[in-house]
């Protein structure tokens, strides 16, 4: 019964391909006689052999359309959702989804065209469904009586609701006062909260908090005065411990920290989910002192490390943060964006760079004679020397992190040294996560690449 039948399809093809010719009309006479025929004359039986060839022909080629169709609407409608998951709190869905289906399907690709796009968002926002479909003329098909092709695609999307513990390390030395890189470093990190809270004031279990750093680091006053040794005229600066604590997450309990006198960077902002405090905290940063690098690290390591909880206050000991370091655990990860456009440089105090021999050094960049008594650094020498001593702090305080379980992102802006750029290459969790931005407009491209990095999006099916 097939048989017959796929000789009927092939007999009619045969009338289609030479109709007019008066071949289409022979056709079945010349079959029937050449079956009826003892002498089996084979000219029927050629012209029904090409007419099989070029079916197959023609299925081959439509099929070939319709797998590039299929594969490439899967592309496009893949796409399209999780551009759309990761925009849900800008746009409209319909518009999205169909905006970035068009743009991976182009209009008449192999001749085809989505013809519709159906989706199912759930009530919570997390999980986007769609299913596409596109069809196409077929080119030998319609010689048998297929005029079209046509697929269809489905995608399940699900934005995974991870929590995240985020410090951003941001230098602000005097030399961020040039070439307007203090104002770039604003938008761009302003640029960052809004991929991660969307139109949103709050996000669900994102904890940000912001580091600012030169010569020290401010920690501020309130609530923090159990941490220091002498709180007499304190202006929330901190000092480098000694015997080493300079490169720990050691909490105060530990080792207590001197306070200065001197006035250095704005305060570290604890981790909080406002984004509305923390885009004041940004548009606050003021520039000013030399360049101390692993003493930002290290107070942004001690933002999230869990020996700190209960110790920063607010809103931190309201949700028993910072949590373990144990993903599988607690669903949080942890993250730190460190920022910096020079190198670490201390200043000297009245003798020529260079030239000095420096037999102690404070942490807000002066070498002066109470250094060595201190014993931060345990060392003497210029200031070449000291410099490079504090680079190799830098290595260990980052591959501290990374070992503990803090994801490291680096930036280099500006054109710092070469130097500064290996090392921060090297404390990054990995090379995709180091950035060189010479301009402002890389820097906004750095922590937006970061910034979808951490939205944690993934294809479910």
């Amino acid at each position: 019964m097939a048989a017959f039948r796929s000789s009927e399809l092939l007999l009619a093809g045969l009338r289609r391909l030479f109709r007019g010719s008066g071949v289409a009309d022979a056709a079945p006479s010349l079959a029937a006689r050449g079956w009826r025929d003892e002498r089996g004359s084979v000219v029927p039986l050629i012209a029904i052999s090409s007419l099989a060839l070029i079916g197959c022909m023609g299925f081959a080629i439509d099929g070939a359309r319709l797998m590039l169709m299929n594969s490439t609407l899967q592309s496009a409608v893949d796409a399209a959702g999780l551009s759309t998951v990761a925009k849900l709190e800008t746009t409209a869905v319909d518009e999205t989804v169909r905006k970035f289906a068009d743009a991976n399907f182009s209009s008449g690709y192999v001749g085809a065209n989505i013809v519709s796009i159906e989706h199912n968002l759930s009530s919570d926002g997390n999980t986007l469904e769609l299913t596409a479909k596109a069809e196409a003329p077929t080119v030998f098909m319609k010689l048998f009586g297929t005029d079209k092709i046509t697929t269809s695609v489905s995608t399940l999307i699900k934005r995974k609701v991870s929590g995240l513990e985020l410090a951003m390390v941001l230098d602000v030395t005097g030399s961020m006062n040039d070439n307007g890189k203090l104002a770039g470093l604003k938008s761009a990190a302003n640029d960052l909260l809004n991929i991660l809270y969307g139109d949103s004031s709050t996000a669900e279990r994102i904890h940000v908090g912001i580091v600012p750093f030169s010569k020290m680091v401010n920690v501020g006053k309130t609530n923090h005065t159990s941490w220091m040794t002498s709180t007499s005229g304190w202006s929330g600066c901190v000092e480098a411990r000694t015997e080493g604590r300079d490169l720990t997450d050691d909490p105060p309990s530990v080792a207590k920290f001197t306070p200065s006198t001197s006035s250095c960077s704005p305060a570290i902002t604890p981790l909080t989910t406002s984004k509305a405090k923390l885009s004041s905290a940004i548009n606050s940063l003021s520039a000013g002192g030399n360049t101390v690098i692993n003493f930002g690290a290290v107070w942004g390591w001690r933002l999230l490390s869990p020996r700190w909880r209960g110790l920063w206050g607010g809103e931190m000991n309201n949700n028993n943060l910072p949590l373990d370091y144990d993903y599988t655990k607690t669903g949080m990860y942890k993250a730190l964006i460190l920022m910096t456009d020079g190198k670490n440089e201390i200043s000297a105090s009245g003798t020529a760079y260079g030239k000095l021999d420096c037999t102690s050094y404070n942490w807000w960049g002066d070498c002066n004679g109470t250094y060595k008594t201190d014993e931060r650094l345990n060392m003497t020498g210029t200031l070449n020397q000291i410099n490079g001593e504090l680079d190799s702090r830098l290595s260990k305080v980052c591959t501290s992190m990374k070992n503990a379980g803090v994801l490291v992102y680096t930036i280099a802006f500006g054109n710092p040294a070469y130097s500064s750029k290996s090392l921060l290459r090297d404390c990054a969790t990995q090379p995709s996560y180091f950035f060189d931005s010479v301009t402002t407009s890389d820097l906004k491209v750095a922590f937006a690449q970061i910034g979808d990095s951490l939205a944690n999006l993934h294809i479910a099916r």
